[in-house]
């Protein structure tokens, strides 16, 4: 009989458990889907910067999105960047500087965010309130310390970076733009003859 109990009570809560566990990333899974459907897709973003909370720095500009693999940060204010990824390879270029940086994506600690929210690898430290829309991202192994607002249209709205030491990135995605048409040439550097190129890889 006890046996007979014992069975049952580890049937409910295995049971529970699968229950928490589908529904503790259902958002992220929905997120996924949407950021699939919708793309490409463009938008406006700022970043800023916060020390003990004081904002040190902001800067803004455009992200152009064809999918997970291929994506551009452009910053325009107030300096000139840009960065580019492409499978797991990126370049990042700063005008003030004239220097092109090449690298490769190695680990989870070098993806961006929306490398970060596909990274199976990870998916067991991803906690999501699906009352709320915000998705936890916490992985101390690859000092990953990320929250996720999720908008109304179902993609990031706003995303905080935790750096440890009082430091915080904030990310704001505003103007989306889906389902649009971004042609190759947007992937495509004019750098000055010049420019100091160097080579991560």
């Amino acid at each position: 009989m006890i046996k007979k109990v014992l069975l049952i009570l580890l049937l409910v809560f295995c049971y529970q458990y699968t229950v928490l566990a589908v529904s503790d990333t259902a958002l992220l899974l929905k997120l996924r889907e949407n950021l699939t459907k919708t793309s490409p897709f463009y938008l406006h973003f700022k970043q800023q910067v916060y020390d003990d909370e004081d904002m040190i720095t902001e800067e803004s500009g455009n992200i152009y999105f064809i999918n997970v693999k291929k994506l551009k940060w452009v910053y325009n204010n107030p300096d000139y960047k840009v960065f580019i990824i492409e499978k797991n390879k990126y370049l990042f270029y700063e005008k003030d500087n004239n220097q092109l940086t090449k690298g490769i994506i190695k680990s989870n600690r070098q993806k961006w965010i929306w490398q970060i929210l596909f990274a199976d690898s990870i998916s067991d430290k991803i906690k999501c309130d699906n009352k709320k829309n915000i998705i936890y991202i916490k992985n101390s192994i690859d000092d990953i310390d990320l929250t996720v607002y999720v908008g109304k249209n179902g993609l990031p709205e706003k995303v905080v970076q935790l750096q440890g030491a009082g430091v915080k990135y904030v990310y704001i995605f505003t103007d989306y733009e889906t389902k649009q048409k971004i042609l190759k040439n947007v992937f495509n550097l004019k750098l000055p003859k010049d420019v100091d190129i160097v080579d991560m890889e």
